[in-house]
């Protein structure tokens, strides 16, 4: 039966029981085709699959309460790059193949008809290399296309595609932005990244420019800073939106001891009903000695966001 229209309510527990196939959830593979001189160029395969099986979903109340369906995708990449006395020039291209078979995700993005091939890699870029001697190896970088951009780990800014047009919604195959102009300044410790994004129509077809500042330091991690605005989106609460963010993550007090935090605060958007701000609060801790997975602890006002599934209802 298709959950197409079925309606998930993200606030009740859900058991969720995930069965890999035969193969890991994703196996890559990388190819070198060309390993000249100044030339090299090689070719990337990833392949994803997984069957999902949910019991009494939201309670069942939505009528149906067990699911199952499964996913697959497979993205092949092909790279290059080529070196001149004045930096070295470089590209992309990759395509995706995606489906969701079965009853549909339970959140009723993707049905058993969800499917699809679009593109995920076109672009180009520069690394200064040498060119700057002064500032370090390819201190100064430019790209632009349909890349993936990230900013620290990925809270904020990470995932351009909602995953949800063709299929395979909780693999997520997809991460890029479907156009990105970024300047990308990598010196030491402070770098820098100047950045214009537009996500894809799933994403509303959201529009982001703005800076981000880090300072790294090796043994105790990295200090950073970001600004940016939505200067046009077809989502209210985003468009003409202003957000800032502070954050951190490393080891400064003991080698075993992981410890990071962010501060968002969110100004404007259009969408009346809408608080003029939004803070949010995350912090984590890890112990890296024991290897225990990071534990998440947020404000009642944060967004909704998850690195481990890189699902969220306001990340770019």
């Amino acid at each position: 039966m298709s959950m197409k229209n079925k309606r998930f309510n993200w606030l009740h527990p859900i058991v969720l029981i995930v069965c890999l196939l035969t193969l890991p959830a994703a196996a890559a593979a990388e190819l070198t085709l060309v390993d000249a001189e100044d030339f090299q160029a090689g070719l990337g395969l990833e392949f994803g699959a997984g069957l999902f099986t949910s019991d009494d979903s939201n309670f069942g109340a939505d009528g149906d309460d067990d699911a199952g369906w499964y996913e697959a995708y497979f993205k092949p990449t092909l790279n290059a790059s080529y070196g001149t006395e004045v930096g070295s020039f470089y590209g992309g291209l990759s395509y995706v193949a995606s489906a969701t078979r079965g009853d549909g995700d339970i959140a009723g993005f993707t049905d058993e008809d969800s499917d699809g091939v679009s593109s995920e890699l076109s672009y180009l870029g520069w690394r200064s290399g040498d060119l700057f001697a002064s500032l370090g190896e390819d201190a100064v970088d430019i790209s632009f296309g349909e890349q993936e951009f990230a900013i620290g780990d990925g809270f904020l800014v990470m995932d351009g595609e909602f995953d949800y047009a063709d299929g395979a919604y909780w693999l997520a195959p997809h991460r890029s932005f479907e156009q990105a102009a970024l300047v990308k300044l990598n010196t030491e410790p402070v770098r820098a990244d100047i950045f214009h994004l537009k996500s894809g129509a799933d994403q509303g077809d959201t529009e982001l420019r703005g800076v981000n500042l880090e300072y790294v330091d090796e043994k105790r991690g990295t200090l950073g800073a970001s600004w940016m605005t939505i200067p046009e989106s077809n989502s209210a609460s985003r468009d003409g939106m202003d957000i800032y963010s502070i954050r951190g993550q490393g080891s400064p007090l003991a080698e075993e001891l992981f410890l990071a935090f962010e501060y968002v605060r969110e100004d404007g958007g259009d969408d009346a009903p809408r608080p003029k701000t939004r803070p949010s609060i995350r912090c984590s801790t890890a112990s890296a000695a024991a290897g225990a997975p990071t534990s998440w602890a947020r404000s009642p006002a944060s967004t909704t966001c998850s690195t481990a599934t890189r699902r969220c209802t306001w990340c770019i």
